[in-house]
């Protein structure tokens, strides 16, 4: 057989007999299902176990999503809170203008449509 492959007179046949039921290298004929999908398995894996000295103490402390607010008080997180502002005071409900024929200052509440030259 290996004289008439070397001569080329080898049926198609004989060659895939003699070439692992015709699997050649670089051929799109031998693509291999289960290697396509364990190959990613195996790099994700080897990365895990090449990276994990690195962040196998960041999580075992628990200090990837620590935000600006907390804190650790005796090993327990602790929030620090900032203080609720203060309640915004009523308005007043009494507005300042000016009487055109006097030039003095009065005091008008649009609420009850009432008027006074001194604040009430």
């Amino acid at each position: 057989l290996e004289e008439k492959m070397k001569a080329w007179e080898a049926t198609p046949e004989e060659q895939s007999a003699a070439s692992l039921g015709g699997l050649t290298p670089g051929g799109a004929d031998g693509f291999d299902i289960g290697l396509a999908i364990a190959f990613p398995l195996i790099v994700g894996s080897c990365l895990f176990f090449i990276l994990f000295p690195f962040l196998g103490p960041q999580l075992a402390a628990g200090d990837f999503a620590k935000s600006a607010y907390e804190g650790e008080v005796g090993g327990a997180p602790a929030v620090k809170m900032a203080p609720a502002p203060a309640p915004a005071a009523a308005a007043d409900p009494w507005k300042q203008y000016t009487d055109e024929a006097s030039g003095r200052p009065f005091f008008y509440n649009a609420e009850t449509k009432e008027t006074s030259w001194t604040h009430p």
